[in-house]
């Protein structure tokens, strides 16, 4: 079988099965990490990333009440927080199985609840296509400071929305792949061309390279 690829030789694959955790955490997971200097996410730092992602229909999201998907993120550096500030997530196929972008940070004004917190909908996923995501962020704690926006391929999707995008005392890092809550299924994910940089034409994901 030849397997699908949106740049260059070939895409990265992400198999999770059942009691996969590598780690020791919660949850179930393949991913792979590039840490803060790699990744950017230094406080006050503004920074573009773009990659592609594709859900085969083996994607299987994890199901039941409290079940999370989540296929990129950018993680908090100090451990004993309930949030990743930013990241990407499928919904269950309970809720029809919707991409989401979830943006959270700023003081916490009670448990796991931050001064920022939202949820912007990517709309229902297509199996077996390629979405080309871009995502431009002001990484602060400052809500005043702080700022999103998101293009999905090729429209923009999230303009640019003030708001905290990381806890006061933190810097953040990358995740890619699929994390899940624990499921008796097997899920497969593909993406392709993550890419840091200083605009949108130096990651968009679509230009050839």
């Amino acid at each position: 079988m030849t397997e699908p690829k949106r740049q260059g030789g070939r895409a990265a694959r992400f198999e999770v099965r059942p009691g996969d955790d590598p780690i020791g955490a919660n949850g179930e997971r393949a991913e792979v990490l590039a840490d803060v200097p790699e990744g950017g996410g230094t406080v006050g730092k503004e920074a573009w990333y773009g990659w592609s992602t594709r859900f085969p229909a083996d994607l299987n999201p994890s199901t039941g009440k409290g079940s999370f998907n989540i296929f990129t993120q950018w993680h908090e550096n100090v451990s004993g927080r309930c949030i990743p500030p930013l990241s990407f997530m499928v919904d269950t196929p309970a809720q029809g199985s919707r991409m989401r972008m979830r943006v959270r940070g700023g003081r916490e004004v009670s448990p796991c609840i931050y001064e920022t917190h939202r949820d912007f909908d990517f709309g229902p996923i297509q199996h077996d296509r390629w979405y080309d995501f871009v995502v431009h962020v002001k990484w602060s704690a400052d809500p005043a400071n702080g700022f999103i926006e998101a293009w999905l391929n090729g429209q923009r999707v999230v303009p640019l929305t003030a708001g905290a995008t990381m806890a006061p005392g933190s810097d953040v890092y990358l995740k890619q792949g699929w994390y899940r809550t624990d499921s008796p299924q097997t899920s497969v994910v593909f993406h392709d061309s993550m890419r840091r940089g200083s605009s949108y034409r130096a990651v968009d994901p679509s230009a050839p390279r």
